[in-house]
């Protein structure tokens, strides 16, 4: 793997990641960590954000995903 490109709805996030602010909230730390460190596997990468409103079908797909995932528990 040498590129990805992250697309996703929040800015806050998405400027989180690329260093511009600080994360703040506890809980949201090990995320940032783990995300980071995901990242770091690519040689080049890029996050960017889109509104939310265009982003619904894949919020929809990620829903999907996290229900299958709790109902296989």
């Amino acid at each position: 793997m040498t590129d990805v490109e992250v697309v996703g709805d929040s800015e806050l996030i998405a400027n989180q990641v690329r260093g511009m602010y600080k994360v703040k909230h506890e809980a949201m730390k090990a995320l940032h960590a783990e995300a980071t460190a995901a990242l770091k596997q690519f040689e080049r990468w890029s996050i960017r954000t889109v509104p939310r409103a265009q982003n619904a079908h894949a919020d929809a797909l990620v829903n999907a995903a996290l229900d299958q995932a709790l109902e296989r528990r």
